[in-house]
């Protein structure tokens, strides 16, 4: 079978969207893989690799499309071209990090086209700020007060290292209870760094149903609760010394 030459990732529940898209598209020439979550994007990208073109519904659930794409482009090195998918009335949706350009729900052949113009350019976003975390909310809460900040730091990466480890086996025993009550403590860990998506997770294990079905989840704590301790490690050696 001829290898398609261009990929997209299309993450949406919109089922006519889907449809017109695979109607579009050449399958001979673009490969479309439609998930409805961003979770099975993730899987995707970890098993097969990039593609040429991302397109996320921006309110997807559980993680929504800036989280999704803060995970794979901070934990993934991913570097493809990305989309939000909204009925948004902005041409551009702006993030913490980056800015992306918007294709409307309810669009056209005119849109379609547009899609298969940056399938060829392999357009990327603009590039703001990489960073998983932000001091932004400490340094206003404490005046600037640089212990109180430090101090902040040290916390975070103490005991939301060992609140994890404890949620990973207490997952593993299916004390599912405990595992939600936990996240609901290390929430506000996250947020003091305004870390979206590890706040994200947490706020999800926290007020849903905790099951089997969580452990992708679980694993994006951990991988984003490192993501973020090694860029603190980074910016601030001399709080890591004795860690």
């Amino acid at each position: 079978m001829k290898k398609a030459l261009r990929t997209i990732i299309f993450v949406t529940t919109d089922a006519d969207a889907v449809a017109a898209f695979n109607a579009y598209f050449n399958p001979n020439e673009v490969q479309i893989s439609h998930f409805t979550s961003g979770m099975g994007a993730i899987q995707y990208v970890k098993q097969i690799g990039e593609a040429d073109l991302l397109i996320l519904e921006e309110h997807i659930k559980p993680l929504g499309a800036v989280q999704t794409i803060h995970y794979l482009k901070d934990n993934m090195n991913y570097s493809g071209g990305i989309l939000f998918f909204s009925d948004s009335d902005k041409n551009e949706i702006y993030t913490d990090n980056e800015a992306f350009e918007v294709l409307k729900k309810g669009f056209e052949k005119s849109d379609l086209d547009r899609v298969l113009g940056l399938l060829s350019n392999k357009k990327k976003p603009v590039e703001l700020n990489s960073k998983p975390y932000s001091l932004s909310y400490l340094i206003n809460l404490s005046e600037g007060d640089d212990i109180f900040i430090k101090e902040s730091i040290k916390i975070f990466n103490e005991s939301v290292g060992k609140r994890i480890l404890e949620i990973e086996e207490l997952f593993e025993k299916e004390h599912y209870k405990e595992v939600s009550n936990l996240a609901h403590n290390i929430k506000p860990s996250f947020e003091m760094l305004e870390n979206n998506l590890g706040s994200k997770i947490c706020d999800e294990l926290a007020h849903s149903q905790v099951d089997s079905s969580k452990l992708e989840q679980i694993k994006l704590l951990r991988d984003e609760y490192m993501n973020v301790q090694e860029c603190l490690k980074q910016d601030f050696p001399e709080l890591f010394k004795r860690v």
